[in-house]
């Protein structure tokens, strides 16, 4: 089976190059996989989503930005070091210590990626199967 790189494209066994594409953007796979990068897209939000809203990521992100960012100025004074708030190990903001957000975002992260290893199974995306001329439990309200 032939695949065009970087889309949902299958071919057989061979194709026809239409002009201005080459060889180098096609290449041979044994199987078209069992979902399109959308799919595979949506069903990693929806994982991750079984953890974390789109307001707890944004906040997340946030925080670890911010404490990233707050650090001690690059051109202190001699003998001046980290400021007060930071040697503490918070950033100066209610409720959450800098290396607190950091480990927030490393777990976080960590969901994520584990989201991304979960939906590349192919059994999240098998289609249901119904038998022909049946109807299934709560398919009709009649």
């Amino acid at each position: 089976m032939i695949h065009k790189i970087g889309t949902d494209v299958y071919a057989p066994n061979s194709i026809m190059l239409l002009p201005g594409e080459s060889v180098d953007m096609y290449e041979e796979v044994a199987a078209r996989p069992a979902y399109s990068k959308a799919e595979y897209d949506a069903k990693v939000a929806e994982l991750v989503r079984e953890r974390y809203t789109a307001s707890d990521e944004f906040a997340i992100q946030r925080k670890a930005i911010n404490t990233m960012t707050s650090g001690p100025t690059l051109a202190l004074p001699e003998g001046e070091g980290v400021s007060p708030s930071l040697q503490s190990g918070h950033n100066g903001q209610s409720g959450h210590g800098g290396v607190d957000a950091l480990e927030e975002y490393a777990e976080y992260n960590a969901y994520v990626e584990e989201c991304k290893q979960r939906a590349k199974e192919p059994a999240l995306y098998a289609a249901t199967n119904y038998e022909v001329g049946t109807i299934n439990e709560g398919e009709c309200d009649g």
